[in-house]
């Protein structure tokens, strides 16, 4: 049995390009389809929508350091009783890749936040 290094395992997914670029359209469908149960878990387990601006303002906050964004985002799917996806965890291990991924994550979290906030004025 062969064993692959997770720029491999990227690669073989379409994360990655062969060359080593990351697939940027590939990384955004990803961070859409993990950020809703994210968002959804975090809104279930809060009490205000405040708490869902606070967390995109920790995130946006801590983009810039791709392993501390990790962090807070291990620690909160931790919080919430949800396993980290595997393929976030092998993303963040490139970094080029974990930081085109982390802002579409937080894009698209920010996205879901306004959203919250318009259908509690509803």
């Amino acid at each position: 049995m062969s064993t692959f290094t997770t720029d491999q395992r990227l690669i073989n997914q379409g994360i990655l390009f062969p060359d080593g670029t990351p697939n940027k359209n590939k990384l955004n469908l990803l961070s859409g389809a993990f950020v809703t149960p994210f968002a959804d878990m975090l809104s279930a387990c809060t009490s205000s929508t405040q708490h869902l601006g606070y967390t995109l303002d920790l995130m946006r906050t801590l983009s810039s350091d791709t392993q501390q964004c990790f962090k807070l985002l291990s620690i909160l799917y931790d919080l919430m009783g949800m396993d980290m996806p595997n393929t976030i965890v092998d993303i963040s291990q490139n970094q080029n890749a974990f930081e085109f991924f982390m802002h579409e994550y937080i894009a698209d979290f920010a996205a879901i936040t306004q959203e919250d906030k318009q259908s509690t004025f509803l």
